[in-house]
């Protein structure tokens, strides 16, 4: 949908143009003058708003991927923890099982 952004304005813009010139009962040629400048003025505003939009979204993006790669890191970092504490508790034990059989 937000590709279609400036097709959906330039649309709306023409159809609002049409139908007030209808309603005022404006001749024919320049209803048509009227509703081809309106289209062009609204399809460079959906551009804008479509640029804009499209921005927003490439933003957003980049800071969820961010985010994401930040949770990695954290879960990488907490593994090594876990896997540091178990190799120490590991080796402690073996100590003790040393100490005990007296080697």
């Amino acid at each position: 949908m937000r590709n279609k952004i400036a097709l959906v304005v330039m649309l709306s813009g023409g159809t609002v143009a049409s139908v007030t010139c209808i309603v005022k009962q404006v001749p024919l040629f320049s209803t048509i003058y009227y509703v081809i400048v309106a289209m062009i003025i609204f399809t460079i505003i959906g551009l804008i708003a479509q640029k804009i939009a499209n921005k927003i979204n490439e933003a957003v993006d980049k800071r969820l991927k961010e985010e994401e790669e930040e949770k990695k890191l954290q879960e990488e970092k907490r593994k090594e923890a876990e896997d540091a504490r178990i190799k120490a508790e590991n080796k402690s034990e073996a100590e003790n099982d040393d100490a005990e059989l007296g080697i």
